[in-house]
């Protein structure tokens, strides 16, 4: 065993859920197999998990399902727009996403929840998406290649937050089906 880093993670369009996620180094000295695990935490036995091949040296994850204390509402804004000379046609999203913290009185201090959302990544030339940062609250903390936006929000018990994502999409006339 070695040092675990835990978070808790959500990806609201794929899940309402936050879930806490365990990752950590295997230092093992050999590789850890897939396969089902018993998942302990403080007090014991919690349930089962799932452990993909881990190489030595490499990083793994694991997932202690969903807890209750968090509720995330995903909410969607779409406007479109078509230039009337070019035809270029414009697609705005906003998407507002809720969270709050339900806690137990024993619980007083704020942990940190990792918001992960997708923007679509274009792939020719005819279309454009931009992320409009000036236009988010707050800021994405990060924005990869890939199109995940994360943002770390502390929670403390009973808090609220609200963040917002906007995002265009850009093509040109010739372009159909977005």
């Amino acid at each position: 065993t070695g040092p675990a880093r835990s978070e808790y993670a959500c990806a609201p369009e794929l899940s309402p859920l936050v879930t806490q996620v365990v990752r950590f180094r295997n230092a093992a000295g050999h590789p850890l197999l897939a396969g089902p695990v018993e998942l302990v935490r403080g007090s014991g036995f919690t349930g089962r998990g799932e452990l993909r091949f881990t190489a030595t040296g490499a990083d793994a994850e694991l997932s202690f399902g969903s807890s209750d204390g968090y509720r995330v509402v995903r909410e969607t804004e779409e406007r479109q727009a078509t230039a009337a000379l070019t035809g270029r046609q414009t697609t705005t999203r906003t998407v507002r996403l809720h969270l709050s913290r339900f806690s137990g009185p024993e619980e007083h201090d704020e942990r940190l929840v990792a918001v992960r959302e997708r923007v679509p990544v274009s792939e020719v030339a005819a279309v454009e998406v931009r992320l409009r940062k000036e236009d988010c609250s707050p800021a994405p903390d990060s924005f990869d290649a890939e199109g995940i936006v994360r943002w770390d929000v502390p929670l403390a018990p009973g808090a609220r937050r609200t963040l917002t994502l906007v995002y265009e999409i850009s093509a040109s006339a010739k372009v159909a089906g977005l």
